[in-house]
């Protein structure tokens, strides 16, 4: 029997602000289906800076971690998820003068 790992999905930013929540809990063995299934329910809710209508997704320069990882540098969506594993989606964030 095969199962399926339950994670975590951390929103942050304004992605909070739009879904309500600041965690999801989903099953899924790719970070992927993940994203996939948080979409199908709540992309359309989201502002147009973060997700794109036409192709479905989030935009390219959101920021998704697994773990404190970027998947960029894992196997981006088809990297593969372990039970209590915590997924976080941010908008790009950038400094300001100190």
């Amino acid at each position: 029997m095969i199962l399926i790992p339950q994670v975590t999905l951390k929103l942050l930013a304004l992605f909070w602000e739009h879904v309500g929540a600041h965690e999801l809990t989903y099953e899924g063995a790719t970070v992927g289906e993940i994203l996939d299934k948080f979409i199908a329910k709540y992309g359309e809710s989201l502002d147009k800076s973060l997700y794109d209508p036409e192709s479905k997704s989030l935009r390219q320069y959101i920021l998704i971690l697994l773990n404190g990882r970027n998947i960029l540098f894992l196997k981006g969506r088809d990297t593969k998820l372990h039970e209590g594993d915590v997924i976080a989606i941010s908008p790009p964030i950038a400094g300001g003068a100190i």
